[in-house]
Formats: C-alpha cells, structure tokens, sequence
C-alpha cells in the first residue's frame, strides 16, 4: 500500500501548473530563491552589476578622474619679471611660482571639476540602480562634459596670458575626449537618428560594446566571481566520485 505525500503550498506570487486546480498546494521555493520568479540580485532595479554599463561610460569616468588629477600639476610657472615686470630679476632672484588650474581661476575650476564628477556618477550609475528617465539619459552625460569643456578651454586660454599651458592643453584635451564619448554613447539611443557614415557607425559600435570583465580567467558571458564550469571528462575515464 503506498503512502501519498502531503501536498505543498506554492510560494507567494506564483501560478499553479496547468491541469491543477486553483488552491493545490505547490512545492516551495528554495531558500535564497526570489518567490516572485526572478533571481535575487538581478530582477530588481538595485544592485551593482557592472555589466549594465557600456566602455563609453569607463571612459568618462576616467577622464574625469585624469582631469582631477592634471587640475592639480602646475600649468604655468611664472618667473620675477612675468609678476613684477622687468628690471625685478635682480632684486627677487631666481623668483619663481607654478599656478595650477585652482589658481588660475578657481571658479573656473570649480565649475569644471563639478560637471565631470557629475557627468562620471551619472554614467556609472546604472551600474547600481535604473533611473527612469523620459528622454535618452545619455543627454545629460552629453550636457556636463560640454560644460566641462567650455570651462576647461576658458581656464585654459586665461593660462596663455602668462605662458603656453602644456598641462592645460592636456587637461583640454581630456575633457574633450569625455565628450566626445559622451556623444558616441547618445547616439544609439536616439530614435530618429539619421544614418551614420561608415568610420562614425564603428566608432559608435566600439565604444558602446561591453566593458570587459573584471577578474583574470572568466568566460564570456560568466558573472563576475562565478566559478567556471569544470572540464570535460577525458573519454575512458570515469566522471563520478568514489
């Protein structure tokens, strides 16, 4: 005589299987399932999961963590006669001050260091949360990193007042190039965009492919910290345990 098991009730927010009436108790999930049919951790709209983000976005990031940096370094160095006129050389000596970004226009600065510490956070932040947005959210990476720029090319051309900024122009160019993949990133999420020529259309393919994985020795497509699949069996051996 066979025992029947005792019916399961279904987990909360699931459906019963065809052919079973309204009510029958179902199996219940597993511990560290989602009882709403998505996995823990990918299903929802929080989480860190750096395969959201695009190579255009590291690229902003980037730069503006390099342009931080060359803020920094002395973009002009200015001698006795350049500060007090000539004739001065001889009474200040060998005189001399490096001016970096922050003292030649702090304001300037400030503003153009705000935009592209915005304009990173704004890209890396799908990487932890989906902000619903109702235009491409592309256009503000695009707006700060142009703001940086005009910025940058003012406190860049106050330098030159003094002496040619070489940091300043590498600082310009950095900020450029931030915009520059800012703009290659809108482009495929405009709608009605025209057709691209065939040297702008791989430019934009390339920097809107996938970051590269982080952690040596991943597959493509593997999770981050996922172990790999183990080999094949060799043919002639065995593939159980003991």
């Amino acid at each position: 005589m066979t025992s029947s098991q005792p019916p399961q009730q279904p987990g909360y927010g699931q459906q019963p299987p065809a052919g079973q009436p309204y009510g029958q108790p179902q199996p219940q999930p597993g511990y560290g399932q989602n009882p709403y049919g998505q996995p823990v951790g990918n299903g929802g709209q929080v989480g860190f999961d750096a395969k959201r983000l695009k190579l255009a976005d590291f690229v902003v990031a980037g730069a503006a963590l390099v342009w931080l940096v060359l803020s920094f370094f002395p973009w002009i160095d200015v001698d006795a006669e350049e500060v007090f006129g000539p004739g001065y050389s001889e009474f200040a000596g060998d005189y001399s001050e490096n001016f970096s970004a922050w003292n030649i226009g702090g304001a300037l600065s400030t503003l153009a260091a705000l935009c592209l510490v915005a304009a990173a956070v704004w890209a890396l932040l799908p990487a932890v949360t989906q902000v619903a947005v109702p235009f491409p959210r592309a256009y503000v990476t695009v707006a700060l990193t142009a703001l940086a720029t005009i910025f940058t090319l003012i406190l860049w051309i106050d330098a030159q007042d003094w002496e040619f900024s070489f940091i300043g122009l590498i600082a310009l160019l950095v900020a450029l190039a931030a915009t520059a993949f800012a703009v290659l990133r809108l482009l495929p999420e405009l709608k009605n965009r025209p057709g691209l020529p065939g040297g702008l259309a791989n430019a934009t393919q390339w920097a809107n492919q996938q970051a590269p994985a982080f952690g040596p020795g991943q597959a493509p497509g593997q999770q981050y910290g996922q172990q790999p699949p183990p080999p094949p069996a060799q043919p002639g051996h065995p593939t159980g345990g003991f």
